[in-house]
Parts: C-alpha cells; sequence; structure tokens
C-alpha cells in the first residue's frame, strides 16, 4: 500500500523539484516587464484588484500625433514606471536601472493604461498575481517588490494546480508533466502573464475527466463537475478554447442501437452534453458585454489594405478592423481554412510555433540553448510511449499493435475535431483582432496559445496498461516508473542552462 501511494506521488514530486526552482530562476532574474505582455497584464491584475472587473475606453496618444480611442484599465502608474524600466526587447539592462526600479515608491497615483484586446480579458485569473501584488503593498513593499511578490504568489498557485493535476490524473501522466514543466510554461508561471494558470487550469481539468471516465454518469461524479467549472472559466478567459469542451463529452460511448446499454449510454452522453453547453454560457455573455461596450480596433499607422481585400481601393486603415476582415472572409468564406494553411507554410513558421511553445522567452527573442529544445523534443515521444504503457521489450512493432488494439476512435475523432477547431478558432482571433486588414496570412500566433491544446491528444492516447478501469487507465496513476526520469532529466537541464541563459541576455559582465 505504501508503494503504491509512493508510486502515484512520484511524478507530481520530481515536477515540484524541478519546477519550483525554475520559476525561482525565472522569477527573481528575468526584469520586470520582459516576459511577454508582462506590463500590461501587471495593469490587468492591478485593475481587477482595485474593483475593475470591466476595463473602459479612453484616450492613447500615438507615434504621429494623432489622439485613439482604446480599450485599457486604470492602474498604478508606479508599476508601469516599473515594467517599462527598459524597452520589451531582450537586451542587457542599462546600467543603473535596476537600482532606479528598486527606489521607486507609491507616487504618482492612477491612471488610464492602454490595453488593447488584452483588457477585453475576463481578469479572473489575474485574481492571484494582483492578491500579492495589494498585499505587499499594503506591509510597505515598493512597486519593484511588489511586483516580484505578484509573480511568486502567481508562481504557488501555478505549482498548486499542476501539482494538482499530476496526483489526479488516471493516464498521461508523463505528458502533464511536460506540458507543465517545458521553460515556456514556466516562465509564464513566474510573471503575471495569466496563459500560465490557463495551462494549468486546462491540465487541471483533463486530470479531473479522467477520474469520472469509468462512472457509469460522469456528470454525477464532484470531479467532472470541477472540470467543467474550470473550462467555462478557461473558455470565458479566452473563448477561442472553446473546443476544449470536447473533453467534458468522454468517454464517447458506443452510437449504434444494438451496443448493450445504448439507452442509457444515450441519456448520459445528452446529460454530458447539456453541461458542456452550460459551461459556454459564461463566455458568451463576457464577449457579448466587451464587444459592446468595451472592445475597441488597434491602432496602427496608416496603411493600405493587404492583397486580398476585396472592396475599392484606395482603401487605407490606421488600424485593426474586425468588420472589414469578416469582409474578407465573407468574399472568400474557403479562406477560413486557407489563411490558416498558408501561415503554416511559410518557411520555418511552424516549427518556429513548436520551439516557442517548448521555450523561446523574453518578447520571443530570447532563445535558449540548443540542448534545452533537443531534450525537450526527444523526451515528449518518450513520454507518449510511456503513457501508452507500451512494452517495447517484447518489440516495438508487437507494442504498436497492442495499442492500436486500444484506440478508441469515436474519442479520437471528437478530440480530433476539437483540436483542430481551437487552432482554427486562435488563428481566426489573431486574423480578426491583431491582422491589418486584407493581409493573405495570418499576424499575431504564438506558441505559448497552443499549450492548453495539448491535453486533447494525451486523452486521445490508447490505453494498454492491464488492471486499470474501462478506459485502461490505472486507478489511481502511476505505473511510470523510471521513465518519469526522462522528462525530469530535460527540466533538469532546463534548470541548469537557464542562470547563464538569463545573465548572458540580461546582464552580461
Amino acid at each position: 500500500m505504501v508503494f503504491k501511494a509512493l508510486r502515484r506521488f512520484t511524478v507530481p514530486l520530481l515536477f515540484l523539484a524541478v519546477a519550483l526552482p525554475t520559476c525561482l530562476v525565472f522569477a527573481f532574474h528575468v526584469p520586470p516587464g520582459q516576459v511577454a505582455d508582462e506590463p500590461a497584464h501587471v495593469a490587468r491584475a492591478d485593475s481587477l484588484l482595485h474593483g475593475q472587473i470591466v476595463g473602459r475606453r479612453g484616450p492613447q496618444p500615438q507615434a504621429d500625433g494623432t489622439i485613439a480611442t482604446v480599450a485599457g484599465v486604470d492602474a498604478d502608474l508606479d508599476t508601469m514606471l516599473v515594467t517599462s524600466l527598459m524597452p520589451p526587447h531582450t537586451q542587457p539592462v542599462p546600467a543603473g536601472r535596476l537600482d532606479w526600479a528598486r527606489g521607486l515608491g507609491w507616487t504618482q497615483g492612477r491612471g488610464f493604461v492602454g490595453l488593447g484586446t488584452i483588457a477585453t480579458y475576463m481578469p479572473a485569473l489575474y485574481a492571484p498575481a494582483g492578491a500579492g501584488l495589494t498585499i505587499a503593498r499594503a506591509l510597505g513593499a515598493g512597486p519593484f517588490d511588489a511586483i516580484l511578490v505578484g509573480r511568486l504568489v502567481n508562481v504557488a498557485v501555478y505549482l498548486a494546480m499542476g501539482g494538482a493535476a499530476l496526483v489526479l490524473a488516471r493516464r498521461g501522466r508523463l505528458l502533464l508533466f511536460c506540458m507543465l514543466a517545458v521553460p515556456m510554461s514556466l516562465s509564464l508561471a513566474a510573471s503575471f502573464n495569466q496563459d500560465s494558470l490557463i495551462i494549468a487550469a486546462v491540465a487541471l481539468a483533463a486530470a479531473l475527466v479522467t477520474r469520472a471516465e469509468g462512472a457509469s454518469d460522469p456528470t454525477a461524479c464532484r470531479s467532472y463537475r470541477l472540470a467543467a467549472l474550470l473550462l467555462a472559466v478557461v473558455i470565458m478567459v479566452k473563448p477561442p478554447f472553446l473546443p476544449l469542451v470536447g473533453m467534458l463529452l468522454l468517454p464517447v460511448p458506443p452510437l449504434w442501437r444494438a451496443s448493450p446499454g445504448w439507452a442509457h449510454m444515450r441519456r448520459m452522453l445528452l446529460r454530458r452534453l447539456a453541461v458542456a453547453g452550460l459551461a459556454l454560457v459564461p463566455a458568451v455573455a463576457w464577449v457579448l458585454l466587451v464587444q459592446r461596450g468595451l472592445a475597441t480596433a488597434v491602432p496602427r499607422p496608416a496603411y493600405e489594405a493587404g492583397l486580398i481585400w476585396p472592396g475599392p481601393r484606395p482603401a487605407v486603415f490606421h488600424g485593426t478592423d474586425a468588420a472589414a476582415q469578416i469582409r474578407v472572409l465573407v468574399a472568400a468564406p474557403w479562406r477560413i481554412v486557407t489563411l490558416v494553411v498558408r501561415t503554416l507554410l511559410v518557411p520555418h513558421h511552424f516549427t518556429g510555433l513548436f520551439f516557442e511553445s517548448i521555450g523561446v522567452l523574453g518578447w520571443l527573442d530570447l532563445f535558449l540553448p540548443k540542448a534545452v529544445y533537443v531534450a525537450w523534443s526527444l523526451v515528449l515521444p518518450v513520454a507518449a510511449a510511456a503513457d501508452m504503457r507500451l512494452r517495447l521489450a517484447s518489440g516495438a512493432r508487437a507494442a504498436l499493435c497492442a495499442a492500436w488494439g486500444h484506440v478508441r476512435w469515436a474519442e479520437v475523432a471528437l478530440l480530433a475535431v476539437a483540436a483542430g477547431a481551437a487552432v482554427e478558432g486562435i488563428f481566426l482571433a489573431q486574423y480578426l483582432t491583431w491582422t491589418n486588414v486584407g493581409w493573405p496570412a495570418v499576424d499575431g500566433p504564438q506558441g505559448r496559445y497552443f499549450l492548453p491544446l495539448f491535453p486533447l491528444f494525451i486523452l486521445a492516447l490508447p490505453g494498454t496498461a492491464t488492471g486499470g478501469n474501462a478506459t485502461g487507465a490505472s486507478a489511481d496513476g502511476g505505473g511510470e516508473g523510471g521513465v518519469a526520469l526522462l522528462p525530469t532529466a530535460a527540466a533538469v537541464l532546463t534548470l541548469a542552462l537557464l542562470p547563464g541563459a538569463l545573465a548572458a541576455a540580461y546582464y552580461p559582465g
């Protein structure tokens, strides 16, 4: 019994052992504001703890001297000074600049900060970092140290959620470990960027779904209901992740009438469809709210519409324009798909997104040593094989044939459709809200956007473990054996090389 409990907690403990020190390195050594979009996320977190759940529109001076109306929030201007201690590109910190930032006090008051699309995010996941910021200020910390405390609180919540996911998951634990421990995820965790808690929440939701898979009525399980709640929050924060509700339909019952208990399984599927539908209601309400009174175009210098603009010319725009982009898509609806394909076919773009998801840090311009990317690229297929319980000792072909026999094709099809729809949603959202009108490719997708989709792949893997539940999963997780040391080794390698990479980027000499 003790050995079984130790097996269950081995992977979570290994995760915490490597993730905590890595997060601390990120939190203490990355200058404030040098994680992607962190200045805007600091402002959003600060505004939430001052009661501003929904942002507002306000004026923002432009480089050409004009004033644009943008979406933003009211935030403390001292924290904005700290996050702007250096421009948003990886470079050495100017001499004395950190000391200047540490010496700042709370003297500037509050003011409007334009955030663009970030102002439209439902702010629930900013609560931990915002609470840390507020508590630190109440205890007498200055803006610099308050931001550091906010980062550390976010780290604590991320590690708690990630550790819980690894304890609760009945299958796919090594791939969840990889998703939670890659440098990109831990870099986000040690910042104010809410994408970290989206990643952790989706991982925890997937783990909870595996807890309910063996039940005759999953909707009656507390774990299933908590998974639905987590997904509802994630989708409310980032509506393109709507297809993640497909996880709530697992396991998919046989759809033919001749199957034993078909009527009961059909009723259970309808209940799960109802729960999935309810999980979408808050997101729909939030989108309607912000589109009506908050969302604005992102200002840009004047530009001529791109090659696929179907309207008359000249067509000069001064920012993004979702209505004009919809006109582009309506004129040729197949572009909803071809724009994504064309973007991914840009040389090195697909591989770039993959390496970004592992860890291209800073403002997508801080690369880690090549060994880090090689290690994680090699570990992922090994983790997948271990999670499928492939018995490679009997030969690779025999192991793959055994796994093939356990594939649940209806679930694979469902999760593949969900993943494809989510990818399409991410690209479409970027095209409507960020890409210049009429461009023949999508501007803006980044590797970290796709990390929350990883559990869809994990749940689609066949389980071949013996002695498990109806899905082939171990009743309590565990069983990874020594293979769990391989993703741990990749994480340890990252931790060993990270301080040197950050020092070379920000503090050379």
